[in-house]
């Protein structure tokens, strides 16, 4: 082929790629915004709620703006309780510290726009316990990791944590759940470094066996794999598993110590890692049923976005007359520690 059928083919493609694009002018109404109020609400803080300005669908690249001189009051069980003080960047925030069983109500009004209000209920605290717990200890020879003279050997101590925790569920109450995980070090009791853990269901869950003989984790997200179900990962509702005990199994794997032996038979530790102290922190939250439905809401309208075949996914607000979401958790949380010493000796607190 030559060079002018080349610059011929190129030239009539661009031309039909030009030919494809074509603007459509909106002609839908474009709203008056509205104030968004969101707020996840917890016992273990003082209620904080954050206003901002909603913007047009179709405009993506206008930042929210905050709203700094809106008049917000705290209402629990129908009585006023508190006016929110302004702090920075839309956020509003009280010295009430919610309590469970509570109902609590938010009502925020600014210049401009419509009165919002919204209200949720602060939910039981998840009765999670410890079930069962083992300590499996190993050593190995892991002699190819470090040299290729036969002479020397290097051995390494380990261990497995196996946490087995148990969920007890209340028969005829609807509830809804998230679990996290999270690693704390400390020196000394000096805070030196958090980690929070990647926890799937679908595999802590393992070992639950349904009334159809099916494993639970297959009963709540069934077998087919999403976007959405992946963000929902550790997420769920007791639709299916009503009155049932559920258990999480957790393995916590740590390294003890590395030891060299010598051609003379002379051992040293060489890896242990220590002192330190190491925080788990298994935490299980109930949810009301308007945050939950908005998470998984969120989720399906983040994942449908980018998709042109798809119907818009409508995302839960419980805000009247504006958009947003007031929610609540409680939670309840099994903590151990574990406890590193320079020597590789340790010790575990529960």
């Amino acid at each position: 082929m030559n060079k002018k059928s080349i610059f011929c083919i190129i030239l009539l493609c661009a031309l039909l790629f030009c030919a494809c694009e074509k603007e459509i002018e909106f002609k839908g109404d474009v709203k008056k915004p509205v104030l968004v109020l969101n707020g996840y609400l917890t016992p273990d803080e003082n209620v904080t709620v954050h206003l901002s300005k909603s913007r047009f669908v179709m405009d993506d690249h206008t930042p929210y703006v905050s709203i700094e001189n809106a008049s917000v009051e705290l209402y629990v069980n129908g009585v006023l309780k508190e006016k929110l003080v302004y702090g920075n960047e839309g956020n509003y925030a009280g010295q009430y510290r919610p309590r469970i069983g509570d109902e609590i109500e938010v009502r925020a009004s600014a210049p401009g726009f419509e009165a919002v209000k919204a209200k949720t209920g602060i939910p039981q605290a998840p009765v999670f316990e410890l079930a069962d717990s083992t300590l499996t200890h190993t050593v190995k020879d892991v002699s190819s990791q470090f040299t290729d003279d036969p002479g020397y050997t290097f051995k390494q101590w380990e261990h497995v944590n196996k946490i087995r925790l148990r969920l007890k569920e209340e028969k005829n109450e609807e509830n809804f759940y998230f679990i996290k995980a999270e690693h704390n070090l400390y020196d000394k009791d000096k805070s030196i470094g958090k980690e929070l853990q990647k926890v799937e269901l679908s595999k802590v869950l393992k070992g639950n066996i349904s009334d159809t003989g099916n494993p639970l984790e297959e009963v709540l997200w069934g077998e087919e794999d999403s976007g959405y179900k992946r963000q929902l990962e550790n997420i769920f509702s007791d639709a299916l598993v009503n009155g049932r005990e559920l258990f999480f199994n957790f393995e916590y794997y740590e390294n003890l110590k590395t030891v060299m032996k010598r051609p003379n038979g002379n051992e040293e530790i060489i890896n242990a890692g220590g002192p330190f102290t190491k925080e788990y922190v298994i935490a299980l939250s109930s949810m009301s049923s308007d945050y939950y439905q908005f998470v998984v809401s969120a989720a399906k309208a983040y994942n449908v976005d980018e998709n042109p075949f798809v119907e818009p996914v409508q995302v839960r607000t419980n805000v009247e007359n504006g958009l947003g979401i007031l929610g609540a958790y409680t939670t309840s949380r099994f903590v151990f520690r574990f406890e590193k010493y320079t020597e590789g000796g340790y010790s575990i607190q529960w």
